[in-house]
């Protein structure tokens, strides 16, 4: 096998390469001859600046022979410690030679790219039209984001110079200047960088990187977060915590720097929650002049903070951002008369913890601006909007209006309450609604007309007098085509409603809460399945869940986040249950191999529950589910049991962990064989909560070779163990802190409040 290396016109250079390589010949062409060429056996890629075109079969035509060749030796894998994807691909698809063809004006930038992918030492310094060259590059060849990735880009930024507006107005370089010619996670990469050598701490880079944390109100919308935390977003985040931190990097020498870096950076969602600091106002000049150009959609916290939003609005931070989002506390009367603002916005969103009837009649009677397709408005709750009368009943026509409203809403056979319904326009504009069931028979025929029921995707269903907690059909949920977050309090979980739950085929959120689980549910026979939801959460049931219920879980085929909160739960297996179905088929379904494995698995319990356990509830769980690929597992018991070590020694890819252990085994101390399995070659985040330290287990956490962030919370420690707690204390974390806990009598009663006795942020 061979690299083969043509220059212009053909300059050849051959190597030998060894077994799993791939040779790779690079055509330097004109761009004018670039239709003048014949078949070839030899497959084909044209790297034309931006993106690798794959063309069947081509090859110059014309070659003449150059009398002193200039050599290049390059070879793949061997002579690069960057693990590049395209290369990778074509050596998995048993490709043993390719050509690359490249402009002539391209070759030289190319040539330096591989040069200096083969050996870190060979980078000096860097032109910055050089070094977006070579961002450029890293997108096309789809590097692997890795350590040796990491270190080249950290190499990148230390050499490269006249990284400044100046220059590259100078020099006509603001074409470069365009996000969408490169990756944005090595622009975000290239940004940390940047603000580290500025002093800017990783922990503030990782709050303003990779936290995204808004105020939410209500229940509902903190599920919806928690869902959309799993996509690959790239956000930001400017707080009351990284607001000092963040202002004082880039407005200092560094501010040229970042001038450039704020137009190739690229957002999906950038989160603005700032209120006062220190007594002082914010300097939103400051802050507006020093925000990236490049942003999806902007959610601003505008509590107390209003001349924020008129800020962003004088620098026309509006005219570009087409979807924004304000937090308010309070009233919305403040942004009525501001509607102008937002008149090349398309999705205008307002999300407020109440509102007055008042306000939302205003709504209705001032004219949106026409760039709006959607105007949402979130509400946790309304004032006064029990006593409304008919002169404030809405129209409902406004056709771009929408509203998610957790104000409950009385299903009932009252005639008077029928004809509120009926007559105000406002249970039109809903998306979201929180119904309160006082019978058990739903006529949904009954409000077809008071309720848009078929663009509804929010539901939350509580029943409060109806006959043992069940309604008489479940068939209305078919009539909600658009539903994705369900949520039932005080339900008895029926096979009736089983089965129509599960055929909700877009509902991708479900919620149980201080329900029932009807034992004589036939699990093994319901012979539908769900593929849409991932995430569900079960609080306080009313009963004891054994392994049927576990087993309903299987019919959601694409569960990825299972959240359990005050659950007691039996080890026993009812009788006849392996009689149902064949054990064999049972574990091999319930093992994981027919569907996703969970990525999220929260065990959450207080005292009362957790002590109702007397096993290892975890290794109930991962026989029932598969738990390798979990990313976060939370974990509150009263104790460890010998198999929680087994469980934990199976993860593969555990980044996140909380543990919470309400009592220890003096004898065996699980807890350190735990922090001596796989976990520590990849968690990165962890907070254990325990009652004591017995034998200095959180030495072991010196071995964690990836943890950024460790939280400690102890009932009791000892003066020994806070001399050895100082090894901890000079690790290389991004966020460390110690607590423990200290009894304080409180109206004649003891209660516990954590006293923070160490923290560190690098």
């Amino acid at each position: 096998m061979y690299l083969n290396i043509y220059l212009e016109d053909l300059q050849s250079i051959s190597i030998n390469c060894c077994a799993y390589s791939i040779n790779v010949e690079f055509l330097s062409v004109n761009e004018t001859n670039k239709a003048d060429l014949y078949s070839n056996q030899v497959e084909n890629y044209f790297l034309n600046k931006e993106n690798l075109e794959y063309s069947e079969n081509i090859t110059p035509r014309k070659r003449i022979e150059m009398k002193t060749p200039k050599l290049f030796t390059f070879l793949y894998p061997d002579d690069t410690f960057l693990k590049l994807g395209f290369f990778e691909k074509l050596i998995n698809e048993n490709k043993t030679k390719i050509q690359l063809l490249v402009y002539e004006k391209e070759y030289f930038n190319i040539l330096y790219f591989f040069t200096i992918a083969r050996n870190r030492d060979e980078i000096m310094m860097i032109d910055l039209e050089m070094f977006f060259h070579i961002l450029k590059y890293l997108n096309i060849m789809d590097v692997d984001i890795n350590k040796n990735y990491h270190e080249f880009i950290k190499s990148l930024v230390f050499y490269v110079k006249n990284f400044n507006e100046e220059y590259t107005r100078k020099f006509g370089l603001e074409k470069l200047l365009d996000y969408k010619r490169y990756n944005s996670y090595h622009i975000l990469d290239i940004t940390k960088c940047f603000l580290k050598f500025n002093l800017f701490s990783k922990y503030n880079s990782y709050l303003t990187f990779h936290e995204y944390n808004k105020i939410l109100f209500s229940q509902s919308r903190i599920i919806s977060e928690n869902l959309k935390q799993y996509k690959k977003f790239i956000t930001m985040q400017i707080t009351d915590f990284n607001y000092i931190a963040y202002i004082r990097s880039v407005s200092s020498i560094f501010n040229s720097t970042w001038k450039i870096l704020c137009r190739v950076l690229y957002f999906d969602k950038l989160y603005i929650g700032l209120s006062f600091i220190h007594g002082q106002d914010i300097d939103t000049n400051m802050l507006v002049c020093n925000l990236p150009k490049n942003i999806r959609k902007i959610d601003i916290l505008a509590s107390n903070n209003i001349s924020l939003v008129d800020k962003l609005y004088e620098f026309g931070v509006f005219t570009t951002i087409k979807n924004v989002k304000i937090i308010q506390n309070a009233s919305l009367y403040s942004f009525l008369k501001r509607m102008n603002y937002f008149d090349q916005t398309q999705m205008l969103k307002f999300e407020l913890n109440r509102m007055s009837f008042m306000e939302i009649n205003a709504l209705e009677k001032i004219n949106l601006p026409q760039s709006i397709k959607i105007l949402k408005i979130i509400i946790c709750k309304f004032s006064e909007f029990r006593n409304r009368t008919p002169n404030h009943y809405l129209l409902g026509n406004i056709q771009n209006l929408v509203i998610d409203s957790s104000s409950s809403i009385e299903i009932s056979d009252d005639e008077t309450n029928f004809a509120k319904l009926s007559n105000d326009g406002y249970y039109k504009y809903l998306i979201g609604a929180d119904f309160f069931f006082y019978e058990s028979k739903f006529n949904l025929h009954d409000y077809k007309d008071i309720f848009k029921i078929e663009k509804i995707i929010r539901l939350n269903l509580t029943l409060l007098s109806a006959k043992d907690n069940f309604l008489e059909d479940y068939s209305f949920l078919r009539a909600f085509k658009s539903l994705k977050n369900l949520y039932l309090e005080n339900f008895k979980l029926t096979n009736e409603l089983l089965r129509e739950i599960v055929n909700c085929k877009k509902l991708v959120s479900l919620y149980f809460m201080t329900f029932e689980y009807d034992e004589s549910i036939d699990a093994m026979n319901l012979n539908v399945c769900n593929n849409s939801i991932i995430y569900i959460k079960i609080k306080c049931p009313k009963n004891v869940l054994d392994c049927r219920f576990i087993y309903l879980l299987s019919r959601f085929t694409f569960l990825q986040h299972l959240i359990f909160r005050d659950v007691s739960f039996s080890n026993k297996e009812p009788e006849n249950f392996n009689q149902t179905k064949n054990p064999i088929e049972l574990n091999l379904l319930l093992s994981g191999s027919a569907r996703e494995q969970l990525k999220t698995l929260k065990i959450k319990n207080n005292p009362t529950f957790a002590n109702r356990n007397t096993f290892s509830i975890l290794n109930i769980y991962s026989k029932y589910f598969n738990l390798q690929y979990l990313h976060h597992l939370t974990y509150e018991v009263c104790s460890f049991y010998q198999e929680d070590i087994y469980v934990f020694s199976s993860f593969k890819q555990l980044h996140r962990l909380e543990l919470n252990v309400k009592r220890r085994d003096s004898i065996s101390n699980i807890l350190k064989q735990i922090l001596r399995t796989n976990i520590k070659h990849t968690i990165n985040r962890m907070l254990v909560q325990l009652d004591k330290f017995i034998d200095r287990e959180f030495l072991e956490i010196l071995y964690f070779k990836k943890i950024k962030i460790l939280i400690l919370r102890i009932e009791s420690i000892s003066e020994t163990d806070k001399k050895y707690l100082n090894i901890l204390y000079n690790m290389n974390f991004n966020r460390l802190e110690v607590y423990i806990f200290k009894n304080e009598n409180v109206e004649n009663s003891i209660s516990k409040t954590r006293k923070l006795i160490y923290k560190n942020y690098n």
